[in-house]
């Protein structure tokens, strides 16, 4: 085996190895939301999962689980009457977040917010290791939402 031949299998080894390390890096930035997080100014947690590339939260935790008569809070400001009865306990609330590798951040997926009937879409991105910034318009009247998150 020659010179060039040697250098030739080194820097493929070497191009090889870079590239498994890139992605190692890639898939535990993009895993860095998974966990469970404090939402709506501590009034709630939610934990963040992933499946096929998906990212969704379902709500884990009540400040206040029971109304004033002692029953399960149900989602009352849902726009759709059905669903004003249904639990807010364990509803999937964060759906639809898929990572951008370019830009870092989960985007094009949305959030609901029981407590005020909101649907936002939503982009979030990781501020540090434990705090996630949740941009993202709600309702008709394109408010602008801006809120972070605390690792629970």
């Amino acid at each position: 085996m020659n010179k060039y031949q040697l250098f030739l299998i080194s820097a493929l080894m070497f191009a090889t190895f870079s590239l498994t390390a890139q992605v190692d890096s890639m898939n535990a930035k993009k895993d860095l939301i998974i966990g469970k997080w404090s939402v709506f100014s501590n009034q709630a947690a939610i934990e963040v999962t992933e499946k096929d590339g998906i990212y969704q939260g379902q709500i884990i935790w009540l400040s206040k689980p029971n109304s004033k008569g002692g029953f399960p809070i149900t989602d009352v400001n849902n726009i759709e009457k059905v669903k004003r009865s249904q639990g807010v306990m364990k509803m999937t609330c964060l759906y639809g977040f898929r990572y951008s590798e370019t830009y870092g951040v989960w985007e094009k997926g949305y959030f609901y917010n029981p407590f005020t009937g909101d649907t936002i879409k939503a982009t979030l991105r990781m501020k540090d290791d434990n705090t996630v910034e949740m941009t993202g318009f709600a309702g008709f009247s394109l408010d602008f939402v801006k809120e972070k998150w605390s690792r629970f």
